[in-house]
Order: C-alpha cells, then structure tokens, then sequence
C-alpha cells in the first residue's frame, strides 16, 4: 500500500491525473463529525495539518485511497476514469478500469445465489420456484460500515447487536447496506441465517470494504449492476402467489461527493429503466441518502410510492438523527450525533400491488 506521501504526490505530479477531481479527508478533533474533507487544490503540506491525519482520498464518489481499510487503487491500477484529464481512450484504458460503455448502463448481470448445506455455503442450481403465502415480510436496513470514526461507532458492541435484532425482526426478505465482511462472518455463523438464501460467497468479495447483501427464506435469483468500481445495485427475483416480484436493493451515493445530486439522478434512472422491463410487481428498498423532494416526482412517474407515507401520512418516520427513528438500527449510528432528523432509508413499491 503506497503512503499518504506517495499518493499526494501522484496526484500532483502525474499529468494524467485530474487533480481538481480529488478531496482530502483527514482527522478534526474540533469537528462534531471527526472527519473533515478538503478539496486537494486547497490542501497545503505547509500548512497546520500534518499528513499524518490524513484518513482517505476521495475521487468523486469512490473513496480511492483509505489508510484504516488498507485500500489503494492507485498502486492497484483501478483508478475510476474521474480521475483522469480527457485523453485518448486507450491510454485511459491503460490505467484504470474501462468504464462501462453509455449503452451498457442498463446491463444487470446473474449473481449466485448461495444456500447452507452439508458442505457448508454453496451456490444453488436449483431453479426458481412457485411460493404461495399468506404475507411477506421485508426488512431493510444500513448498518453502518466502521471506515470513519472507529473510536464512537463501538462496532465490537454493534455487531452482535445488530444480528440479534436481525433475528428478531423475523423476515422473509432481509436486505442490508454498508455490510463488511466481518459482519457476513457473524450472519454466516448463525444457526437461524442458515435457513436462508443468501447473495453473498462466504468470502464476501462484493463487500470489500463494504457493500449490499439480501437473505431470503424464499428461493430467488439475482442480477447486479455496477455503476462504479464500488456501487451496485442488487435485484432479487421472486414467484409469490403467481406474480413475479423483484426486490431492489439500493444504497446511493452520499453528499460527500460533490456532484452528489447528479450522480444519484443517474443511479435512479438507470434502476428504474431496468425494472420497467421486467413484468410482474417491484421494490425499491434501502438507503437513497436524499429527502424525498429530490426524487418524489420521478419515482411517482414511474408508478412507485413510499410504503411508509401511505400507511402513515401523519408520521415524518425519521430514519436517521432522531431517538424516536423508526429505523431502530438508526440508534447505534453515528448518525444520531451529528445529523438533523431525516428520512434516507426508505421502502418504495410499484403502484401496481395496489390496484
């Protein structure tokens, strides 16, 4: 792994690079957060800021360089084509992953499906069945990476807490955001997970250094997109009751990029294309990481509506930043120190279950 050094002066050196494309996030004792962000241009190595408080890079929305994950792109060579000044394609090409194509950005590949058996986890071969049942159960929540503020967020504590309440909720469908892998360890060891199918090898290699899993007591297949080198979407596809039902699972990008708003119009749109190809009823569930104002119209277009606002118009249901959240995993986020009451996890269904 290449020293803060060594990337600092990759960035400032290498003529290739697009160094405006890069923010510093480094340690703020004063800061309410901990973590503060600075744009590289404004980034002085004389100034009152040692390098050694440096905790990531961050190139758009893909953080490329993080000293606690023991991650680095730069000396991987996987560097996203936002980092790069305009140049010719096969030089681009030479330094970073090629970029999906613009006509691919509808592609969702088949994942494995995995199952516990007497050889421990396996992918399942078996084909897509019919269920029939009386009602379904899904739960969806973020539970909290540990890449930023290790020392507040007590993840030793967190994650027994975390999978017990899991257990708890008693879901058939269970999708999760900001998963690592040793969170998977601990699902994978639980006696009750292993009636569960699965999304994720017990490897964890889409989860590093986190990422989305969905468990589901009810057989399904799956498809992924990749919209950069580390967001994805997942869909689960279902057989209820003669229907076909897919379950997106999704976790957008945050505010920490600066062209935030744009990048999550385009998540958004790509998804909902997808799902307008498929037939029978959708979800859309997970952490959008907006308010609903900057989406509600075009969700609403596409003929999905927000499950909580239906069945409870006079409740703001609050899902970070509160003590009264709905989302009680909320209660063992960093989120309820810092952030204003709000609602980025949210459960969307297309309007044709209600008809």
């Amino acid at each position: 792994m290449a020293t803060i050094r060594e990337v600092y002066d990759r960035i400032l050196w290498d003529a290739r690079l697009d160094r405006s494309a890069f923010a510093i996030g480094y340690i703020e004792r004063m800061s309410i957060e901990g973590i503060r962000e600075k744009p590289f241009s404004e980034w002085s190595t004389d100034g009152d800021i040692p390098m050694h408080r440096i905790r990531y890079i961050r190139c758009g929305e893909e953080i490329v360089w993080d000293r606690d994950q023991h991650l680095d792109l730069f000396s991987a060579g996987l560097l996203p084509a936002a980092a790069f000044l305009a140049q010719k394609e096969e030089e681009i090409h030479s330094a970073t992953v090629t970029p999906p194509a613009q006509h691919q950005d509808l592609v969702f590949k088949a994942r494995p499906v995995y199952q516990y058996g007497s050889q421990g986890w396996q992918p399942t071969d078996q084909p897509l069945g019919e269920t029939t049942i009386a009602a379904l159960t899904i739960a969806s929540f973020n539970v909290l990476c540990d890449s930023y503020e290790q020392e507040r967020i007590q993840t030793a504590q967190r994650l027994p807490a975390i999978v017990e309440h899991l257990r708890r909720c008693d879901a058939d469908i269970i999708a999760l955001q900001e998963v690592t892998p040793p969170l998977l360890d601990v699902l994978l060891e639980q006696d009750w997970v292993h009636s569960y199918a699965i999304s994720e090898s017990p490897e964890g290699q889409t989860l590093k250094p986190y990422g989305l899993l969905l468990l589901s007591r009810l057989p399904f297949t799956l498809v992924e997109h990749q919209y950069s080198a580390h967001k994805r979407v997942l869909v689960g596809t279902w057989q209820i009751n003669g229907r076909s039902l897919h379950v997106a699972v999704v976790h957008l990008t945050s505010n920490r990029a600066h062209n935030a708003y744009d990048v999550r119009a385009h998540q958004r749109s790509v998804l909902l294309e997808y799902l307008k190809t498929l037939p029978g009823d959708g979800f859309i569930v997970g952490d959008f990481n907006s308010r609903g104002d900057e989406q509600e119209e075009e969700l609403s277009q596409s003929g999905f509506v927000d499950v909580w606002t239906l069945l409870h118009p006079d409740d703001a249901g609050y899902t970070v930043g509160c003590r009264t959240s709905i989302c009680c995993m909320a209660l063992l986020q960093r989120s309820i120190l810092k952030k204003r009451c709000k609602r980025y996890h949210k459960q969307l269904l297309n309007c044709s279950r209600l008809k």
